[in-house]
């Protein structure tokens, strides 16, 4: 047995486990730190998931619940109330305005200038009574 050769090769096997213990530490150390990196991160972004879910949550009901409000609403019987309310008043304007027309105003003015001319009367015999010595 050739022991030379012996200690040289227990000289590179120790080299070797060295390197192995050195990788596997190394391996630790960066699994380790990944793992870290992990847990803080889904620490940190967990949070602030929780409350974008909550807000979407919020959201949706409130759209659904205005969605069956809107369902709810007579939108048509709406549109109709206007449309006969616009109709109505289109025919009470007509009315109104052939009421206008029939008006005569020409009697109408002589009633005015007749009753213009009884108050002067009327104003003449009441001045003429206020003042006995006239």
């Amino acid at each position: 047995m050739d022991y030379s050769n012996q200690e040289e090769v227990n000289k590179k096997l120790i080299k070797y486990q060295r390197m192995r213990f050195y990788l596997s530490l190394t391996s630790t150390v960066c699994i380790a730190a990944v793992a870290i990196t992990a847990i803080g991160f889904v620490a940190f972004i967990k949070p602030k998931i929780d409350s974008i879910y909550n807000q979407t949550t919020a959201s949706l009901t409130k759209i659904q619940e205005i969605s069956a409000e809107i369902q709810e609403a007579d939108l048509g019987g709406i549109v109709r109330n206007v449309d006969d309310l616009t109709v109505q008043a289109t025919e009470d304007l007509n009315n109104t305005m052939s009421k206008i027309d029939s008006v005569d105003f020409e009697a109408l003015n002589n009633s005015i200038n007749g009753l213009e001319e009884s108050v002067e009367a009327f104003q003449e015999a009441v001045d003429n009574l206020a003042s006995p010595f006239g």
